[in-house]
This record gives structure tokens, sequence and C-alpha cells, in this order.
């Protein structure tokens, strides 16, 4: 059993790595050709727009337009900003999870805490880093997606030789035991998908949810030895 779980991670542990660098490829592209396309269109539509005079239906339709390509460049940067999270590698784990709660919260308009401790910064394995920052995001999208919270609280310290992660909603819950059921057949929210995450760094993912009560989501994850492994600060 413990040879196949060590084949299983191994596994898990590629196919991350390998949707890692799809993402950077996808980020890369948004950013340079569907950014430089509609940044030319905006620019061609002001250009439009000042040459417009007293006509003011064909003025009020150039507006909307602009209206579009602006809300289309700010999705497009959205997307790149989930996609390749660059403030992981410049700020550290702490940071890059607050700027996601921050501009998440924005962006979908659902108030949402990011609480941290103030420990000295430490080394984390850069496949910590980027597993956690992965659980994160995806528990955000299963909030947006189906538990109609009204607030979120996100909580990231270190507890002796564990990094503790915390999401907690209060949105309509679920009944968790049916949860697990169905996402070891495939289906579910996702939980599936983080869990595997934390086995890839040696964690473990514990989901607390009633009906009506909302969700809380609690990894632990082991990083005694990290500060040896990597040179991302915490």
């Amino acid at each position: 059993r413990l040879r196949i779980e060590e084949e299983r991670v191994g596994v898990l542990r590629r196919l991350s790595t390998a949707q890692e660098k799809e993402r950077q490829r996808i980020a890369r592209e948004l950013h340079d050709q569907i950014g430089q396309q509609v940044t030319a269109l905006r620019l061609k539509l002001e250009s439009i727009r000042s040459k417009c005079g007293d006509d003011h239906p064909l003025r009020e339709k150039v507006e909307k337009a602009q209206e579009y390509a602006a809300q289309i460049d700010e999705d497009a940067d959205f997307l790149s900003f989930e996609l390749r999270p660059s403030g992981l590698d410049d700020l550290g784990l702490r940071a890059a999870i607050g700027n996601f709660v921050r501009e998440w919260s924005r962006k979908h308009n659902i108030p949402a805490e990011f609480h941290t401790t103030q420990t000295p910064r430490r080394c984390l394995n850069p496949e910590i880093n980027i597993n956690v920052y992965r659980i994160v995001q995806e528990a955000l999208h299963n909030i947006l997606k189906h538990a109609g919270a009204k607030s979120v609280s996100v909580l990231l310290e270190f507890r002796k030789e564990n990094l503790i992660l915390i999401i907690e909603d209060d949105g309509i819950g679920f009944d968790s035991a049916a949860e697990a059921k169905a996402a070891r057949l495939g289906g579910g929210l996702g939980l599936i998908g983080m869990s595997e995450r934390c086995l890839i760094v040696g964690g473990k993912l514990a989901v607390e949810s009633e009906h009506g009560k909302g969700t809380v989501l609690i990894g632990r994850i082991p990083c005694g030895i990290a500060a040896t492994n990597g040179n991302l600060s915490e």
C-alpha cells in the first residue's frame, strides 16, 4: 500500500507540474496577445469617439463599446493573474494569497478577509507555495459557484512545524459525508483536487460543513524541513 501511495503522489506531482507550465503559457499568451489587441481596440474606439461630433446616437454606441472593451481588458487581466501568480515568486506566500483574496473580493463583490500571524520570515519549498496558493484559489472559486456566501475568511499561520490554512464561509453548506462520497465517484465540489494538492506536499485537508451553517476547510501541511528545500519566503 505504501508503494502504491508513493507512486500515486508521484503521478499527482508530475500532473501538477505540467498544469502549472500550461497555466504559465496561457497567461503569457493572454498578456502578450489578447492584452495588446484589446489595448489597440480601446485606442481605436477612443479615436472614433473623438470624431463623433454632434452625432449623439453614434457617440453613445461607441461609448457602450468602450465599456465592453474595458470589461474584457479587466477580465483578461484577472484571468492572467489567476493563471500565473507572479507575486508568489516576488513577495512570498502570505502576500500572494492576501493579494488574491483582495482581488477576488473586489471583482466578485463578496466581503473576504485574510488573516495571518506576524511570524519571522521563513523559507518554504516552492512546491508548498504553489499548492497552498492553488488550494485557496480553488476554495474561493467553489464558494463563488456553490456557496451563496455573504462573507469569507482565510487564515494562514504557522503552528510549530506545520503550516495551517483555514478557509471559512457563511454560505449554504452541504452534507460533508455525501460530498465525500460524490468526490470518490468523480463528482462533487472540487474537494478531491484540493485534497490531492495537500497530499502532494505531505499534508491533509479536513472539511466541516452542514446545510445552512457554512463550510470550513482546514489544511495542515508539515513544513519543518522546508527552509532547507527552497528559497521562497513565506
